[in-house]
Parts: C-alpha cells; sequence; structure tokens
C-alpha cells in the first residue's frame, strides 16, 4: 500500500466515512507512546458504537476540510476499552526484549476463527511489531493478507524499514510527525560502544524541532516570513539532522493545521499552547486549504528521502520553506483583489 504521512486519524475518518477502512493499518513515526496512544485511539473507533465523525459530504466540498474521529467514550464498548476487558480487543506486546514468539500468533488466529462476540468488530492491536520473530512473521502473513470478515489489525513499529516487505505491502502504513515538546519518557537503550546516550541524541533532535517550529510560526506572527526562509535555511542546512528536523516540524505544522481545519473540538490534541502561536497557526489555516496540504505532505515524504540520499541540503529547505510563502502570497492577493 502506498505510505500516508497525514494525520493518522484524518485518514480513519476518510475511510470510515467512505465505508472502505483498511483491514491492516500499520502506526509509524513518531515518540513510542504517542505511537501506542494513537493505535489506541484507532482500535477503540472501530469499536465504538458511535464514533463521532466530522464533516458531512456536503460540508467537506464546501470548506475543503477532511473528517477526523473520535470515539465517543460514552457507549459501552468504549467503556470496556477503557478499563481493558472488551471481549473483541486483543492486544499483544513483547515481554521486555523478548521477541514475539510464533505461539502467541497461533494463539491469536486462533480467535480469530470464532466471530466477534459483539458482531460488529474485533480488533488486533500488535504493539512493536519489529519484535516478531522471522518464523512468527512469516506465521502472520497470511492472517495479515486476508483475515476474517470483520476482523481488523493494527500494528506499530517505530519504521516500516524494519519489518519484512511481504508485512508491509499488506498493511496501510499511517506514519507519525514526530511530538513537538521534547517528550522522552521512555529509556532508550545506548548503542555498544558509544559515548553518547541515544537517548541524549534524540533529545538535541527534539529540541531543534521544537526549535525550528517556533521560529517559523514566530516569523508569520511577524509577518516577516521571506527573510526567516532564508534565515532557517542558513541556520538548519549545517547537516542531515539540521535539516529532517525542521522538516519535522513542518510535518508538525501540517498535522495541527488538518486538525484546526476539521469541525471535531479536539483542541487537547494540538502540539501548540503558546497563544502568539495559536494566532500564527489560525494565520496559516485561513491562507491553506486541506488540498494543498495533502499535496504538501507527499512533497515533505519526497524532501526526506532528498536528503537521506545527500541532496543539497539547502535546495531541500528552500522547497519546504517556500511554500508557505507561496500559500501566504496568494492569500493577501485574494483578500486585496490583486
Amino acid at each position: 500500500m502506498k505510505e500516508e504521512i497525514m494525520r493518522p486519524l484524518v485518514l480513519v475518518g476518510q475511510a470510515l466515512k467512505s465505508g472502505r477502512l483498511h483491514h491492516a493499518l500499520l502506526v509509524t513515526g513518531g515518540l513510542p507512546h504517542l505511537r501506542k496512544q494513537e493505535a489506541e485511539a484507532i482500535a477503540a473507533i472501530i469499536l465504538c458504537d458511535s464514533p463521532m465523525i466530522s464533516k458531512t459530504d456536503s460540508e467537506q466540498e464546501n470548506t475543503g476540510s477532511f473528517p477526523v474521529c473520535a470515539a465517543c467514550g460514552q457507549c459501552a464498548s468504549c467503556r470496556k476499552v477503557a478499563h481493558g476487558t472488551h471481549p473483541d480487543l486483543i492486544v499483544l506486546e513483547p515481554e521486555g526484549d523478548r521477541a514475539i514468539t510464533i505461539s502467541r500468533i497461533r494463539d491469536i488466529q486462533a480467535s480469530l476463527s470464532f466471530s466477534p462476540l459483539n458482531r460488529r468488530a474485533r480488533v488486533v492491536l500488535i504493539h512493536q511489531v519489529e519484535k516478531m520473530s522471522l518464523d512468527s512473521a512469516n506465521a502472520f502473513l497470511k492472517t495479515l493478507e486476508e483475515p476474517p470478515v470483520h476482523n481488523y489489525m493494527i500494528l506499530t513499529a517505530e519504521s516500516s524499514a524494519q519489518l519484512l516487505d511481504t508485512v508491509v505491502s499488506r498493511c496501510q502504513e499511517l506514519r507519525m510527525a514526530v511530538n513537538a515538546h521534547g517528550e522522552l519518557t521512555e529509556d532508550l537503550p545506548e548503542a555498544e560502544g558509544d559515548e553518547t546516550p541515544q537517548h541524549g541524541r534524540l533529545l538535541d533532535k527534539e529540541q531543534l524541532i521544537h526549535q525550528a517550529f517556533n521560529a517559523f510560526l514566530d516569523a508569520v506572527v511577524d509577518s516577516n516570513l521571506v527573510p526567516a526562509v532564508f534565515s532557517l535555511k542558513k541556520r538548519f542546512s549545517a547537516d542531515n539532522i539540521e535539516t529532517l528536523a525542521l522538516l519535522a516540524a513542518m510535518e508538525m505544522l501540517v498535522r495541527d493545521l488538518l486538525l484546526l481545519k476539521s469541525s471535531v473540538d479536539i483542541p487537547e490534541r494540538l502540539l501548540i499552547s503558546d497563544m502568539s502561536q495559536k494566532r500564527a497557526l489560525s494565520i496559516l489555516a485561513e491562507a491553506v486549504n486541506c488540498d494543498s496540504l495533502i499535496h504538501y505532505q507527499q512533497e515533505l515524504v519526497k524532501l526526506n528521502r532528498m536528503v537521506e540520499r545527500n541532496v543539497n541540503r539547502e535546495l531541500v529547505l528552500m522547497r519546504a520553506l517556500l511554500f508557505w510563502t507561496d500559500q501566504l502570497t496568494c492569500h493577501q492577493r485574494h483578500e486585496t483583489g490583486v
């Protein structure tokens, strides 16, 4: 399946509205605890008796917004999910550093031979699927390709690159943006022979993302974006880590804009809390429609790959940043009738 970088809950909302939710979803990217929360939220939506989906089809056409969805949190199914007692939610996680064994996969397959108890759907949620043994992954392929009717698979992994191609090809990948706040609550292992802790390097990257995020939004508020483009290009082109950090900041910005442009009132899901930055977000949301944001997300995927191939970093950043100046300029011309 084609990789998607859009906010996972936006994609789920689209799929539910069209009645074409893929039977196997792979959530990648982001920080581990956020990736886990996102997968659990999708599972709750699938099992919910009355999921809340924003926008009717006519509203969507008129506003350019995309549907975001959430579990209602009130029905019997949602209460069981919250208490970990839902009979049609099967959760599988690695036990410490040990691999997910083939016997545990066989247990899941045995469960799937029976119809869901509530006759609506069953969800199999497997965290850290990269920790499946090779035998487990191969045994799971047939189930992943053709699960029994009304059964959905939700898998999480840090990256699809860690998985067998045969597993990835059977899933729809939902890639999360990196979190803006530099939250690191997990203990990350150190590489053998490396004097610098892995979590320290990751925190540096998170701080870079946060700096790029703030600098960009401050420039929008100050109506100073054009000179800021050149300043950001110079500041974040020293090495691949810095360039990728700025691209990650742009991914997060798109994520919040899509949420803001949806009709679901979920401000707690926004990464931005500062009032001046919320003002910047509102300015951008007014200037850029959802179609443009989706195309820009696809462009960011290409730009990330260009950095990995060591394409000139300054050119990559100019392509990423000039999108916003072009959008704001077009919007201002439209507003003034020029």
